[in-house]
């Protein structure tokens, strides 16, 4: 079920950074906590779809090849410009949201609240 969330939520991604924007449409920095946060997410739903680590490593470098791909094309799409602030939010969110989850799982071991087991955190390495 977490695979269809993760596949449903990469759709969100793509169709936000694809849709046109009016040209009225400036948001300034705004937009680069957007981009880290969408990415961010993207990564910790990833994480916790898969079990093994290797799978992670793939769905994280997934993530940051489609939020470099996708700024990319985002020159095609009416009223969007590429940007390298942009892909750099995209990165960053990915990349702390891996930390975050994989120093969760070292320290404690996909256990939660009163030691019960957290989905997707469950210390795997392959």
């Amino acid at each position: 079920m977490i695979q269809l969330i993760f596949i449903a939520y990469t759709l969100f991604v793509i169709f936000l950074s694809l849709f046109p924007l009016p040209a009225s449409a400036a948001v300034g920095y705004t937009d680069k906590v957007v981009h880290f946060v969408l990415y961010g997410v993207m990564v910790f739903i990833a994480y916790v779809s898969v079990s093994t680590l290797k799978r992670r490593l793939y769905l994280f470098l997934f993530a940051i090849v489609l939020g470099i791909t996708l700024e990319f094309f985002q020159i095609y799409v009416p009223g969007r410009y590429a940007s390298l602030l942009d892909t750099a939010a995209n990165v960053g969110g990915a990349t702390t949201s891996l930390i975050i989850c994989l120093l969760y799982t070292r320290f404690y071991g996909g256990k939660g609240a009163g030691g019960t087991s957290v989905p997707g955190f469950n210390g795997k390495t392959d």
